[in-house]
């Protein structure tokens, strides 16, 4: 897909139902304590690993999730170089969007309060990509986007390190693929009515101030292929 002459990733669709455990019927009003509640009732997403080469594990992530970027190929050089370019055309859809300066506090906003000059200097420093950043990436793949963490008093809709967050519960919050307002602290039957979309969203887990992809068994074992889709972006970079 072409967008101001600079070649982009083509939306994805890799369907995949989940459909509805027992565990988190329609009816059920908890959340999740922790991952490892999450997993046992969706048994077929494991955590998988993550680039944190220049605080691309978002990234990193979503490219395993649309299959542009096999699990084994992570750690390759020249995936980190296309990462690179990913993330600077992220950057130039992301400005577009933003305002010029932090817009006044108030109701949560889709994209968390982030200006431009902010946005800016997040790229500039390679610094941790944040919820704005999951926004566009889901508007750009055309897939909504789960983000699971640590619950705790400063973390609140905004990823951040999940050292400075209490315990108690996983936070839940999905990210519409159209720069629509996120759906924040799902409870189990909420998480459970989206991974029954057609196609359900890509889910991330955030922890210790990173990111990694839930992947299915599927794309764990799947035949290493090579990433070409992010190569292409590296050649016309």
């Amino acid at each position: 897909m072409q967008q101001n002459g600079a070649r982009q990733l083509a939306p994805c669709s890799h369907p995949r139902r989940v459909g509805l455990p027992s565990c988190v019927a329609p009816r059920a009003t908890g959340r999740f304590a922790d991952l490892r509640d999450f997993q046992s009732c969706y048994d077929d997403l494991r955590k998988g690993c993550a680039s944190g080469v220049n605080f691309n594990c978002l990234l990193s992530s979503l490219a395993q999730l649309a299959g542009r970027l096999h699990p084994q190929h992570f750690e390759q050089d020249a995936v980190h170089k296309a990462l690179q370019v990913w993330r600077q055309r992220q950057h130039d859809a992301l400005v577009s969007k933003l305002q010029e300066t932090a817009p006044p506090a108030g109701a949560p906003r889709w994209d968390a309060n982030l200006s431009r000059a902010g946005a800016d200097l997040i790229f500039r420093n390679k610094l941790f990509l944040q919820s704005a950043h999951i926004s566009c990436a889901a508007a750009e793949l055309g897939r909504a986007i789960l983000l699971l963490q640590p619950a705790g008093g400063e973390c609140g809709d905004q990823p951040q390190m999940a050292s400075k967050c209490g315990s108690g519960h996983l936070t839940a919050t999905l990210y519409p693929p159209n720069f629509a307002m996120p759906r924040l602290d799902l409870k189990k039957a909420a998480v459970a009515a989206a991974l029954g979309e057609q196609p359900p969203p890509f889910v991330l887990f955030l922890g210790g101030g990173h990111y990694s992809p839930l992947l299915t068994r599927a794309q764990r074992t799947a035949t290493p292929f090579p990433p070409r889709e992010l190569m292409k972006l590296l050649a016309h970079s």
